[in-house]
């Protein structure tokens, strides 16, 4: 039962920030059609959330072991709360920049304590990459619940009031992870005696470790090919497929739903599966059916005909959902497994490792898929995934051999 209790405690509050930092597209069009302001000027508003993110997670993340994981977490969702309060009552361009500000620094907070917290209470490697893949499954459920709930608000009510809500459901958040005992005595061992400095050390030496590095090159391919994935499927679908913008919009959505899907079951059954087996069966599925969609999309570009129904859609829509479902596993369970072969005190600063490169590998990725999508097209561009996926399939058992390594002396710099 207290088990239970801290999981729906971290469940809830790692939502949230889902809701906060994905909102960034619709409070941009908000700032261009009510408050006037230029696409050059508001073009660089992701820039405050992502920026603050990668440095919030990179600096922060030496004072969370001594600050302790609850703390941390009380503090990321109080910055939320103060962004929402501000959002709410003076709505503006400058107020946005300094929302997103607020949001990525909670944000970084929260993700680290969060994810460094689960190592506190699972009992084994299985039930570690369960519940970061049931988290991760979580968190793009909350993603779809920005287009819901600032929808509805601009649709019925006034767009800016979503904040009000946004702020009641981060004090329910505050006062979840203010009654739950994570049980951070396991934790306080290990960093007795240990500076600030100690940490941030301990940080950089993870950078001196193979694992880490095979693992920083394996979640950075993922990320390219997600972040990359995602960003063009909506144009993918309008230029290759043929379907109209506004059916685009809605087909696109069977890919984040697929991701959700697939790590929630991904959750389930890696208490059951070991989780090397699982990463190679999700890529080589990932490869397989990204084939298939190319091949099935050379014929839908081949009869050239218009999609302007759900009736109408070829069979090479549905394979999206089922990219999303292959992907959905991938991240969280590659993420788990460098966590759980850590020491405690290491698990914050891994994970801002994780956040840096993450970070890199979807901008990098984004940009790459669109100077080929520019250049050669939509089929040639889709084709680009598939090497980053096939580098990621012929590293899985090496790491996975080293990882072991690591476990078993229980000692990174074996890494």
């Amino acid at each position: 039962m207290k088990k239970l209790k801290i999981k729906i405690a971290l469940i809830y509050n790692f939502i949230l920030p889902a809701l906060l930092i994905n909102s960034v597209g619709v409070v941009t069009l908000q700032l261009i059609t009510s408050y006037d302001v230029s696409k050059q000027a508001v073009g660089w508003l992701g820039a405050f959330k992502d920026i603050s993110i990668l440095v919030g997670s990179f600096v922060l993340a030496s004072f969370i072991p001594k600050m302790g994981y609850k703390k941390s977490l009380l503090i990321g969702v109080s910055l939320e709360i103060i962004a929402c309060f501000l959002m709410a009552l003076a709505p503006s361009f400058m107020m946005a920049r300094i929302f997103f500000v607020l949001v990525g620094v909670g944000f970084a907070l929260i993700k680290v304590s969060i994810y460094s917290s689960v190592g506190l209470f699972v009992e084994n490697k299985s039930e570690h990459a369960s519940f970061i893949s049931i988290l991760e499954g979580f968190f793009m459920m909350g993603l779809f619940g920005v287009f819901l709930v600032f929808g509805y608000f601009a649709d019925k009510i006034y767009w800016n009031d979503v904040y009000w809500l946004l702020l009641g459901l981060s004090v329910v958040g505050l006062i979840l992870a203010a009654v739950t005992n994570i049980g951070e005595g396991k934790l306080q061992c290990e960093v007795q005696g240990n500076s600030i400095k100690d940490s941030f050390v301990g940080m950089l030496n993870l950078l001196l470790k193979v694992a880490v590095w095979f693992f920083i090159g394996l979640a950075f391919f993922y990320v390219f090919v997600e972040q990359g994935v995602t960003t063009w499927l909506p144009t993918y679908n309008n230029d290759v497929l043929h379907i109209s913008k506004n059916l685009s919009d809605y087909v696109t959505a069977l890919l984040p739903i697929g991701i959700v899907v697939g790590r929630l079951v991904g959750g389930v059954l890696m208490r059951y599966i070991n989780w090397h087996k699982v990463l190679i069966f999700c890529t080589i599925m990932c490869v397989g059916t990204l084939l298939l969609l190319i091949f099935l999309s050379s014929l839908v570009m081949a009869k050239g005909q218009h999609v302007q129904s759900w009736t109408q859609f070829p069979l090479a829509v549905y394979l999206i959902f089922f990219i999303g479902l292959f992907f959905g596993p991938i991240y969280p369970t590659l993420c788990s497994s460098i966590l759980s072969s850590l020491p405690l005190k290491l698990h914050s600063g891994m994970v801002a490792i994780i956040m840096v490169f993450s970070a890199l590998g979807g901008a990098i990725g984004a940009r790459i898929m669109a100077s080929f999508f520019g250049g050669f097209g939509g089929l040639t561009a889709f084709e680009v995934p598939i090497v980053p996926l096939i580098i990621l399939l012929i590293f899985i058992w090496p790491y996975y051999f080293k990882l072991k390594r690591v476990s078993e002396t229980n000692d990174p710099n074996s890494g």
